[in-house]
């Protein structure tokens, strides 16, 4: 007793708070203090009502015209017997809502009470139902028969609720057709709650009471079994007719199940002489030489001991066996703590289906003839074994072999196939080296697998004699040993299996071919389906110490780890298949806190993605954070995802603080045709005072098979100190077409970081580069001189010297504006269908927290917020966010042809405008209750829209266009002239802006005038991680709505003034001789201005970088350019520190 209380205390421990609140409810205590409650409720209820018909009358100008202060007094003159608050709930209940009816409110308190009290037994739903009907049913009938009654009475007998109804009803089907219909719901009702009822309508339709044969015959041939049972002695009996007579035919099958009692009986070992060999294993042999085998099996009953002829040169054969016990004696009724279960037996195991085989036998034919497959498929490859030994399972045989030295224990795992096909087996698994011992496993399925019935494993000797608090049997093991666990005991521990556990997908390789898929796998397998946007498996308890996924085809199914705090936790993926298309990182693993934090270890096996489509959103296999992660056997073939362990962009760190060295490791694996390789970062390592931690990245065996493109690198780390550290042996790094530059990109403060031993690379020009990060003083100012000069970028431009720059129509145009930020993409909480979490109400404070000055606020489906009080003219755009499905895509990818778009509005009746000309929304209701749906549209039905929306004065924005849809034409991502397109989503660092960005070039490249957008699209709180800054003269929604339409603004935390003469940003201007750019950049938004990163101010045309210049970002800077005939002028900010742009212009277009 006392190991128990101390388990269960333990177990009480480790629930989390809502676990305890949930447990706390569901207490058989609290039922019955609820239930008591809930009855004493009623009671009281009912003396109120009661007490209402003959007080009802005094008391009804108290409670009408009384006051609450009135009311809570102690001579209040209220005379019913529950009180004043008794006499407030039945005016209220029988006179304004439901009348005499309502006591059936009564009734289903009352039986809710005993329910949870446990007195009755009954079905709640079905009370719930029957009492709701009847109050609403007799509520109307009441109302509509005493309808005069209401005039000159203090007691409304339908309540006011059956007045108003009954009154409705009249207006519409007049008083006959009210009879009617309270008739036919009447008998619907009355044939709900019994089936009897429709008997009794056909008899009363056949008139059977008026003729007395017709009834008897009715009673004789239609009258159901309770009927006959209940009027029989009143009736005429009949004789029974032949078959009636003819009695009833049971069939019984007697199963006898003989159970045998059996000793305990030591290991059996049983030595087969198969060669000649004296048992001795010699240190080593030739190829013709014997090799020992010892073949071990539990079996039900003793195999007597035997010896063959000896053989020529062939292996000794030793058998073992093992011991099964079965449970001797009758079984006890196990001791059970619960009082209210004392007198529970459990079941008796002559239930279950009894096999009289249950055992693994030794078929001697084939276990030779797998071991001599063993043997000389290994010898053809040149590999000598000294032992092999063999365990018979009921279902799979385990061979483990002793190499000879020098023998490298890859060579043997790569010849898995050819093993396979020597032995015409489905599939194999190797275990290279078996844990805790110096063999090597080989597992062949029995060609007669045996079954494990459940009557053996509940009827073992292990089971019945079990001290577990709650055992669970899960099987038997492959020495026919009963495998159970204490389900108490492993609350903290996680196990999925599906069909495929303990079968790898992929088959062995060797060189640069993929290996192919296992046909053990994949067909006919159930498969793991998520959706597109809630396909995740979370993992937020810290309680879990041990999860396993195994054995799983998944398709749009990702997992993230959530959890920042715990202690020791491991986490193993293995022989897990991924299909696509889902454009979403399958891994992500959240950051741990310094002080407390998680400590993860992790380990990926056997996993294979091929032809997976990523929809070109930029995400990854896995962004990882652990103490310890080990990725082997991994196949990654012809997918757009890179592999990862950071994002994209390298905003995701891969160190961990809470140890000294994150260690992560590559083994065995191949990964070719990929979106990217393996990517690592760190940035927080390089900021003064960095925890002194590192990053220790381990690459061996490992194919990479034209991985990436371009200029890209195949690795690209991050090692930002000496303790960042890459090791790399055995690695191909392969690209046949060639041409690539260096396949190994390091970044950082390290120093020689990388070592590369028994590596090859083909098809680059050098195998590791450096690229230091901005590590020297960074300059206040960017580049200017006394005299013009001309830059050293791509595309070649004349910067004019300070002095004879003109910057006086840039000071003409923004005189008397100032700098305001804002987040152009938001979603509130207003009610209706808004999906926000932050009510509309608090988001003007919070935004003066932040330091924001205005937000365009795009609530799905409705106008609703703009007409509320809590709406702010001064702070907030008028907008909503509608999605549609375009069906007629140029190069739609997967089925992604959602689209998500921005409509922005100078008053709050644009909207209702756009939804009157496009009747696809389906608009319907008012400016509060309204709501629209998404429509689906063509190419040029969303053209025309673009086009309307523009000429009542509104704004078009293409949202967040690579997270939503997936084209290979950017031309499906145009809007049309004059729409915006975001660049920066959720955050400048996020895969998402930078693909958005890249988007956004291709059209502009593509000659398309498209000006951009940007915002955090946050659905909770308020965020200020996605701003816009905007030069006006006052803060007003309306003046931040024309300063975008005009284009004149930026989407990130810099301000930029840019003019071509005298046009600014989102304009065009026609080409002349002589125009000078103008550029003013500054007033960068505090609240995530990092003091300490490099800044590089760019200016690009469509040619490329006309200028480039490093500075600290503080300090306001002017530069003028010397216009050239080009197609656009648009300037941008890059963080070089962090590796992101943080500030994009839209651009000035020059007409020829």
């Amino acid at each position: 007793m006392a190991k128990k209380n101390s388990t269960a205390k333990d177990t009480e421990l480790s629930l989390s708070f809502f676990g305890k609140v949930a447990a706390l409810f569901r207490s058989e205590t609290v039922h019955f203090v609820i239930g008591l409650v809930l009855v004493i409720f009623s009671v009281y209820l009912l003396l109120a009502f009661s007490s209402f018909f003959f007080t009802g009358a005094a008391d009804q100008s108290i409670i009408d015209g009384g006051s609450a202060q009135e009311l809570i007094s102690t001579n209040n003159g209220v005379k019913n017997y529950a009180g004043s608050r008794g006499a407030q709930l039945a005016s209220y209940l029988i006179n304004d809502c439901f009348g005499v009816s309502s006591f059936l409110i009564l009734v289903f308190l009352a039986v809710a009470g005993l329910k949870l009290m446990r007195v009755r037994v009954v079905r709640l739903w079905k009370w719930f139902i029957g009492c709701s009907l009847m109050l609403v049913w007799f509520s109307v009938f009441f109302g509509f028969v005493f309808v005069d009654q209401y005039k000159d009475s203090f007691l409304y007998l339908g309540g006011m609720h059956g007045y108003n109804v009954s009154n409705w009803l009249v207006s519409q089907v007049g008083v006959p057709g009210v009879w009617l219909l309270l008739l036919v719901t009447a008998i619907c009702f009355l044939i709900y709650l019994s089936a009897r009822t429709v008997i009794w309508l056909r008899r009363l339709f056949s008139l059977s009471f008026l003729k007395r044969k017709e009834k008897a015959e009715s009673v004789q041939g239609e009258t159901p079994e309770e009927f006959k049972t209940s009027w029989g002695a009143k009736e005429k009996t009949t004789a029974p007719t032949p078959e009636a007579a003819e009695p009833e035919k049971v069939l019984e099958k007697e199963e006898e199940v003989a159970t045998e009692e059996e000793e305990d009986e030591p290991l059996n070992e049983i030595t087969l002489d198969l060669g000649g060999s004296d048992g001795k294993v010699k240190p080593a042999k030739s190829a013709d030489e014997d090799v020992t085998m010892t073949f071990e099996t539990p079996a039900p009953e003793p195999v007597p001991p035997f010896r063959e002829q000896p053989v020529e040169k062939e292996p000794a054969f030793q058998v073992e066996k093992a011991e099964e016990e079965e449970y001797v004696g009758t079984e006890k009724e196990p001791y059970n703590p619960r009082l209210d279960l004392e007198n529970y037996h459990y079941p008796t195991i002559d239930l279950m289906k009894h096999y009289d085989d249950n055992g693994p036998t030794i078929d001697m034919v084939e276990q030779n003839a797998n071991k001599d497959k063993i043997i000389n498929t290994l010898r053809s490859f040149g590999i000598e074994i000294s032992t092999i030994k063999a365990t018979v399972g009921p279902t799979v045989t385990l061979y483990e072999i002793t190499p000879e030295q020098g023998v490298r224990i890859s060579k043997i795992r790569g010849l898995e196939d050819d093993i396979a096909l020597s032995l015409s087996a489905l599939g194999i698994r190797i275990i290279a080296p078996i844990p805790g011992k110096g063999t090597i496993g080989i597992e062949v399925p029995n060609s007669n697998p045996k079954i494990v019935s459940g009557q053996s494993i509940i009827g073992s000797k292990k089971f019945q004699e079990s001290t577990y608090d709650l055992p669970i049997a899960l099987g038997k093991t492959i020495t026919n040993e009963v495998f159970m666990v204490d389900g108490l005991r492993i609350s903290r521990s996680v196990a999925l299996f599906g069909q495929g556990a303990g079968i790898s997908p992929n088959r062995s390789f060797n060189g640069e071919t993929c290996p192919q898929e296992n046909p053990a796998r994949g067909e006919g397998e159930s498969v793991l389906t998520g959706t597109f946007y809630r396909g995740m498996i979370d993992l937020t308890e810290p309680e879990v110490r041990t999860l396993i996924f195994d054995g799983f085809t998944s398709r749009d199914v990702r997992f993230r780890d959530l959890r920042t705090t715990g202690g020791e936790a491991r986490l193993i993926f293995r022989n897990l298949i991924h299909r696509g298309p889902c454009g979403h990182t399958l891994y992500y693993f959240s950051k741990p806190r310094t002080d407390g934090g998680i400590v993860r270890s992790v380990r990926f096996s056997d996993i294979r993605l091929t032809d997976f489509d990523d929809l070109d959103y930029g995400n990854c296999f896995v962004q990882l954070t652990a103490a310890r992660a080990l990725f082997e056997r991994i196949v990654m073939d012809h997918t757009g995802l890179f592999f990862g362990l950071t994002d994209l962009v390298g905003c995701f760190s891969n160190a961990v603080t809470n140890v000294p060295v994150a260690e992560y490791t590559l083994r065995d694996c191949w990964l070719g045709n990929l979106g990217g390789g393996i990517r690592t970062a760190c940035r927080e390592l390089l900021a003064p005072g960095a925890p002194d931690v590192g990053i220790c990245l381990t690459v061996e065996n490992t194919v990479f098979y034209r991985v990436g493109a371009g200029g890209e690198p195949v690795l690209s780390l991050m090692l930002a100190n000496p303790a960042c550290r890459v090791f790399l042996r055995g690695v191909t790094v392969a690209d046949p077409a060639g041409g690539r530059a260096a396949a190994i990109r390091v970044s950082g403060k390290g120093g020689e970081p990388v070592i590369a031993e028994d590596c090859r690379f083909d098809g680059f020009r050098e195998r590791i580069a450096f690229d230091r990060l901005y590590d020297g003083a960074v300059p206040v100012c960017v580049e200017t001189r006394a005299e013009a000069f001309r830059t050293q970028t791509e595309d070649q431009h004349t910067v004019r010297a300070l002095c004879d720059a003109d910057f006086a129509g840039l000071e003409r145009h923004y005189a008397g504006k100032r700098a305001y930020y804002g987040d152009l993409h938001v979603h509130t909480q207003c009610g209706g269908t808004s999906d926000g979490t932050y009510p509309m109400e608090k988001w003007v404070a919070e935004m003066d927290r932040l330091k924001l000055d205005f937000a365009a606020v795009v609530d799905h489906r409705q106008m609703r917020g703009y007409f509320l009080p809590e709406w702010s003219e001064e702070r907030f755009i008028i907008g909503t966010e509608p999605a549609t499905r375009l069906q007629d895509l140029r190069a739609g990818r997967s089925g992604q042809n959602e689209l998500h778009y921005l409509m922005l509005f100078p008053h709050k009746y644009s909207l209702a405008m756009v939804l009157a000309n496009f009747p696809e929304f389906r608009f319907h209701g008012d400016e509060l209750t309204g709501r629209f749906r998404y429509p689906d549209f063509t190419r040029e039905r969303m053209a025309e829209l673009s086009a309307y929306v523009q000429s009542i004065g509104g704004i078009l924005v293409h949202a967040h266009p690579k997270v939503m849809m997936a084209s290979d034409d950017p031309l499906d991502y145009d809007l049309g002239e004059g729409t915006f397109i975001e660049t920066i989503y959720g955050n400048p660092e996020s895969t998402a802006s930078l693909k958005d960005y890249q988007l956004w070039e291709k059209l502009l490249a593509l000659g398309k005038r498209i000006r951009i957008s940007g915002g955090s699209d946050t659905h909770g709180n308020v965020s200020n991680r996605a701003v816009s800054t905007f030069y006006t003269a006052e803060r007003s929604g309306n003046t931040f709505f024309e300063q975008m339409r005009s284009g004149d603004f930026t989407v990130g935390t810099f301000g930029m003034q840019m003019l071509i003469g005298d046009t600014p940003m989102g304009t065009s201007v026609a080409y002349r001789d002589g125009l000078t750019l103008a550029l003013r950049v500054g007033d960068p938004f505090l609240p995530t201005f990092s003091a300490t990163d490099a800044y590089e101010l760019r200016i690009l045309t469509d040619r490329g970088v006309a200028y480039a210049s490093v500075w600290d970002g503080k300090a306001p800077q002017r530069v003028a350019l010397q216009v050239e005939r080009r197609a656009f002028y648009r300037a941008e900010i890059f963080d070089l520190t962090k590796g992101c742009r943080v500030a994009i212009g839209n651009p000035i277009w020059l007409d020829s």
